[in-house]
């Protein structure tokens, strides 16, 4: 356990009347990144524990979530570390709690106990449904999407270069580490005969992709490798990198890795990459060539 988790131990016992949120580890836990458990609560619990989300509306969507699961009377315990902006997240949960506490700061680490929700809180996910517009290569594009998804409403930087360079696919496409779905939505348009497949950790953002391209299979999945067997004719990704500032290749590796058996014959992976991104090393059993680069990213081709 990292210091948060351990501040957390020393407040509160788990048990069957506990709910943690954002983690695996109690016997009662729901976690939108982990594969096979529920994304969203389901019941009511004395007691829920919240791990502090990094962005400011999944942290109030969370926040009011396990509110809504509280039983009368009930404690949900706020918990995270210095370094993830809990000393601030007081102020935060006062937005959804009559009575906010902290009550207990050790290993770099904080824990607040908020009592008394707040009436009018939206307790169910599509309630934080909302609908955001953005254009790509001139076309404009309507997008669903949830509070931790689809940062700023708005294509990222690498997914734009992408979507700018990448030259026609066809046949059976996966969007990998697909997120909301936005390349997969602007390819489908491009390419309407093509059947596209999605796959990413993230529940709350795969509801977001079931929309955004309708009619697609969805998995939540940590790897490639934990996808049924499948041969794909392309593979498009802009895989994470990152775990918090730090760089972290584990998901592209894994991808790189796992790739040969999933790709059909003559298959093509198309990925990008910040330009320190070692691609071409972490490549394996496949050839890698730049396709395009910038200044700030390359965007790769690897085939078998």
């Amino acid at each position: 356990m990292d210091g948060p988790a351990r501040a957390l131990a020393l407040c509160v016992e788990p048990d069957e009347d506990c709910l943690l949120i954002g983690a695996g580890h109690w016997p009662r836990s729901v976690d939108r990144r982990t594969p096979g458990l529920p994304p969203w609560p389901q019941g009511q619990f004395g007691t829920v524990a919240l791990r502090l989300p990094k962005a400011r509306d999944e942290f109030e969507m969370l926040a009011q979530a396990g509110a809504g699961a509280l039983t009368p009377g009930g404690t949900l315990y706020l918990f995270g570390g210095k370094d993830e902006g809990i000393a601030s997240a007081g102020r935060a949960l006062a937005g959804t709690f009559e009575r906010v506490e902290t009550i207990l700061t050790k290993f770099h680490a904080r824990v607040l106990a908020a009592r008394s929700p707040k009436a009018g809180l939206k307790s169910g996910l599509a309630a934080w449904r909302r609908t955001v517009t953005f254009s790509q290569g001139g076309t404009a594009f309507s997008h669903v999407t949830y509070p931790g998804v689809f940062a700023s409403g708005r294509l990222d930087a690498g997914t734009e270069f992408l979507l700018d360079v990448l030259p026609a696919v066809g046949g059976t496409v996966l969007d990998f580490a697909c997120g909301s779905g936005p390349i997969a939505q602007v390819l489908g348009r491009r390419h309407p005969e093509a059947a596209f497949t999605l796959a990413d950790i993230d529940a709350i953002a795969l509801a977001a992709a079931r929309e955004n391209v309708a009619g697609a299979p969805a998995h939540q999945i940590a790897k490639l490798a934990d996808l049924p067997p499948a041969a794909f004719d392309a593979i498009v990704s802009n895989p994470p990198i990152h775990t918090g500032i730090a760089q972290n290749f584990a998901v592209l590796r894994d991808l790189l890795a796992a790739a040969p058996d999933h790709l059909a014959r003559g298959g093509e992976i198309f990925l990008v990459a910040q330009r320190t991104v070692p691609v071409a090393k972490l490549a394996g059993a496949l050839t890698a060539r730049r396709l395009a680069e910038n200044m700030s990213f390359i965007v790769w081709s690897l085939t078998r």
